[in-house]
């Protein structure tokens, strides 16, 4: 099993740094600070950076086909960014909403797969939102979702409970977006931290970032631990892989509300050679109004 580290690659520091996506027409990367509500964008080689505060809260986002974002923010908020303008577009039918959204993807037929958090002592659920702009149940009493990833060939989606402590996959119908028959792939119980976010690479192997446990694991599609990554601070939180070689892996992390002496590259972002290209994530399609 071979052993890697990640190491800083901007200094930019985010509160929660989360959900991280390769922009490959952009040859840029987006990921989000959920907790200041603001969406990142940095290109490597011009050190451009640039952020947008788009909301209270932002749980994640998914590019669309027709160029604007897709923001999944508080209390089941949709909205879209075209331009640095933003709009709502649509909103979970629940009230009260039990949680913010985190942690989306979006899927092989356009849809998005958007989890949610627990809270006021109700648990989380993990949604589809259709091309059409309706949200369908997948499954509730969700402890925390995360991870939630396609394989190469759209007829596999991952998906992460964190508190369960492992990867679970499902038969995902690429084409009408049904999901199905949820079942365990990976346990990580006799390792420290938690699953979080995750990414799945050109070859079908997962990359799967762990909260509390300073490290990202590769995957094989069939749950073998094939590498691990260590992340030089105690919370990474996502991973994505491109970058202008397109085999470079890129990790968002926590910071909290305030530096930790003792995690002092906290909240950063960092990289490291994944040896293999990303697979392009799918873009989503969401019907809006212009």
């Amino acid at each position: 099993m071979s052993a890697l580290r990640a190491e800083p690659a901007l200094s930019v520091r985010c509160h929660l740094g989360e959900g991280p996506l390769w922009h490959p027409t952009e040859r840029s990367l987006y990921w989000c600070d959920i907790e200041a509500g603001s969406l990142h964008r940095w290109t490597p080689g011009r050190e451009d950076h640039r952020s947008w505060n788009v909301a209270r809260q932002l749980g994640g986002f998914t590019f669309q086909a027709d160029g604007s974002v897709l923001l999944f923010c508080e209390e089941g908020r949709v909205r879209r960014m075209r331009e640095g303008a933003v709009a709502e577009v649509a909103a979970l039918p629940s009230d009260p909403f039990p949680g913010r959204f985190n942690d989306v993807s979006a899927d092989p037929a356009g849809g998005v797969v958007c989890g949610t958090m627990p809270r006021d002592g109700r648990l989380g659920a993990l949604y589809r939102l259709s091309p059409a702009g309706h949200f369908q149940v997948l499954a509730t009493e969700v402890g925390c979702s995360n991870g939630i990833g396609f394989s190469p060939s759209g007829d596999r989606m991952y998906f992460v409970d964190s508190p369960l402590r492992r990867v679970d996959v499902w038969d995902f119908d690429p084409t009408e977006g049904c999901a199905s028959n949820r079942r365990p792939l990976a346990d990580f119980g006799d390792l420290p931290g938690v699953p979080d976010g995750l990414t799945v690479d050109a070859e079908g192997c997962l990359w799967v970032a762990f909260w509390d446990g300073s490290a990202v694991w590769r995957l094989s599609a069939d749950g073998e631990r094939l590498a691990r990554v260590e992340a030089p601070t105690r919370r990474p939180t996502s991973v994505a892989i491109g970058g202008p070689d397109g085999r470079t892996a890129y990790v968002t992390s926590y910071g909290g509300p305030a530096q930790d002496p003792d995690d002092p590259l906290a909240g950063l972002l960092f990289a490291f050679p994944a040896g293999v290209e990303g697979k392009a994530e799918h873009l989503s399609r969401i019907e809006t109004q212009p």
